[in-house]
């Protein structure tokens, strides 16, 4: 999915608002370890993802009773700061999450997607331990990585004036997907004989709390570029 068609995806889905503010950086802060870290704005890839992950709640959300329908809700770029322990005082805005509401009609998070493409994937199993270790009411967390290979370096920043100019690239606006060619459906992505994306891939893995310890424990195998709409999620208590 191109870019733009991911923000009309998205647009759809989530309101303006969202597109609003994932032009800002968000911030996140971990107080067990003092950490404060800045997330940068969804790029197409990662809004493509979140969008898949959205639209498949959204479908099995309206397969359920309407009594139980009414309970749930879908939340995305939502900052949640209820967390006890080590991590009182923490600060998280995942890419989504799943609210249910209680008899009490207090709202509980129960599942959280992480998708990460900067972030390490030792990042990755910090925030699990966050959501699941200080959060009593998180059940499950869906841990995505998404790498690039190699790592984007910019392919003209040793070029002279000269030498760019002789490349006659046109106006920044009028560059289209066809001139591109890619070495393979994941790419590598080349252009004038630069390579401007590598090859994409990733995998995601489901945590969930030991039932003995409590604490945060990996639930499946690794599971690489598989599509996320193929597979099946582990069951959410609710």
């Amino acid at each position: 999915m191109k870019g733009r068609e991911s923000e009309i995806l998205l647009l759809v889905f989530f309101g303006t608002d969202l597109l609003n503010c994932v032009r800002f950086p968000r911030y996140s802060y971990d107080s067990s370890s003092s950490t404060l870290t800045f997330q940068a704005w969804l790029g197409p890839i990662q809004a493509t993802l979140v969008s898949t992950l959205y639209y498949g709640f959204f479908l099995a959300i309206g397969s359920l009773p309407p009594s139980i329908q009414d309970r749930v809700s879908i939340a995305t770029i939502t900052k949640y700061e209820e967390f006890q322990g080590i991590y009182t005082w923490s600060e998280r805005v995942p890419e989504l999450g799943l609210n249910v509401y209680s008899d009490m009609r207090s709202e509980e998070v129960k599942f959280v997607a992480e998708v990460a493409f900067l972030e390490t994937y030792e990042e990755l199993v910090q925030n699990a331990k966050l959501w699941l270790e200080g959060n009593k009411t998180v059940s499950l967390v869906m841990l995505v990585k998404l790498e690039e290979d190699p790592c984007y370096r910019r392919p003209i920043q040793d070029l002279t004036e000269s030498e760019f100019g002789e490349l006659e690239f046109p106006p920044w606006d009028e560059i289209r997907n066809q001139p591109f060619a890619l070495s393979g459906p994941y790419g590598p992505a080349e252009y004038k004989g630069f390579k401007w994306v590598g090859k994409v891939s990733g995998f995601f893995e489901f945590w969930a709390p030991d039932p003995v310890t409590r604490l945060a424990s990996r639930i499946t195998t690794r599971m690489v570029s598989n599509p996320l709409r193929n597979v099946s999620y582990p069951s959410l208590p609710m």
